[in-house]
């Protein structure tokens, strides 16, 4: 396994963007079949009582963009003063899942094109 080692760095900011729609599971059990059973094993196991939704218009990339766009703006930076821009593979990769409009590669290059350009 590879091993990198990164010397003379630090993170400035970590920064995340929810949707502000929030619905409750209990009123959405048909997307569960039904199965009252289920919702409240999910409650109970894992939490889940509300889940954020976005308009159908909105992609996980504005998300994303959001994000960094406030980023910037709580630590008064410019897009030309950052070096590097690290996106939480983990995070693009459950996004991609469950919103596939891009690609891993395509959707960071477009954020790229729409924060520098």
């Amino acid at each position: 396994m590879a091993k990198s080692c990164f010397q003379n760095i630090q993170i400035s900011g970590v920064v995340t963007c929810v949707p502000s729609t929030e619905k409750c599971i209990d009123d959405e059990v048909h997307l569960f079949g039904g199965n009252l059973k289920q919702i409240e094993r999910l409650k109970k196991t894992i939490g889940l009582d509300k889940r954020r939704v976005v308009d159908s218009k909105t992609t996980a990339l504005d998300l994303c963009e959001a994000a960094v766009q406030r980023l910037f703006e709580g630590l008064n930076l410019t897009v030309d003063a950052v070096n590097a821009l690290f996106l939480s593979r983990k995070l693009l990769i459950i996004l991609s899942r469950v919103m596939p409009q891009f690609c891993m590669v395509v959707w960071e290059c477009r954020l790229r094109l729409r924060l520098w350009t």
